[in-house]
């Protein structure tokens, strides 16, 4: 039995190790719309001979306390664990937790679908690797496809490619138990952030709230000045169809740079 545990912390983790085998020290991360979300874990245990097979590829969740008391929780797949050395009490771990469907960069095919509509075809790829997690939130209209082709593409990049080329985008809706990811094609499928309002104290004068931005950057980064795209019509070939859009943000020398 571990001589420490989370109980009563603000956050903690449960892994397949068992209770309080790992204690979660700090954890930063992104996720967002139609990207894979990625955690870095710092992970503290009294073992110093955890089987790394027993961690990597397993599914842990972290639970996030919030100041009313209820609870967020981020559930994930163990993709990369690590040793990193040891004190007099504690061996310190790392581990990197992302979605089941980082999976799928790790498998490329070549394949042909016929007779499919695009949902379809997603959702054949995402059984055929084994997983059920995901539901569809779809109002628009797809058409049979005769024929789609999946060359030398990881599974993940060809999905993505699908669903980019048809307006459905996707997020992950997380419990203690699982994360579901969540096909989308309009705007009011995509659900209001927990916390909407977060206080903002810049100078760090305040300690009355519990959550609040300490910090804050702005940067500005010189890009492609205009998108040009052209097409070519056999049957009226002396037509122009050159097509150009400047930049929304115009950065002094930019324009001269074009895609």
């Amino acid at each position: 039995m571990p001589t420490y545990t989370q109980a009563g912390r603000l956050m903690h983790i449960d892994t397949p190790l068992g209770e309080d085998v790992l204690l979660l020290q700090a954890f930063t991360g992104h996720d967002g719309i139609s990207e894979l979300f990625h955690y870095d874990l710092e992970l503290f245990s009294e073992d110093a001979s955890i089987t790394f097979a027993d961690i990597v590829g397993k599914r842990v969740t972290i639970t996030l306390v919030r100041s009313d008391g209820s609870e967020e929780c981020l559930n994930g797949f163990v993709s990369r664990f690590a040793q990193r050395g040891k004190d007099r009490m504690f061996t310190c771990y790392q581990a990197e937790v992302v979605p089941w469907l980082w999976f799928l960069t790790r498998n490329a095919n070549c394949r042909i679908f016929q007779k499919m509509k695009v949902p379809d075809i997603i959702t054949k790829v995402f059984r055929d690797r084994g997983f059920q997690d995901f539901k569809e939130s779809l109002q628009g209209t797809y058409e049979q496809r005769d024929y789609c082709v999946q060359y030398r593409e990881t599974d993940f990049n060809f999905v993505s490619r699908l669903m980019e080329q048809y307006g459905i985008a996707y997020y992950f809706e997380h419990t203690n138990q699982l994360h579901t990811l969540v096909m989308a094609d309009y705007p009011a499928a995509y659900k209001y952030c927990a916390q909407q309002t977060v206080a903002c104290d810049l100078a760090g004068a305040t300690v009355d709230h519990a959550d609040m931005i300490t910090g804050w950057q702005v940067e500005q980064e010189l890009r492609t000045g205009k998108y040009t795209h052209t097409d070519y019509n056999f049957e009226t070939p002396q037509t122009s169809l050159i097509s150009t859009e400047p930049t929304i943000v115009s950065v002094d020398g930019n324009s001269a740079y074009e895609i």
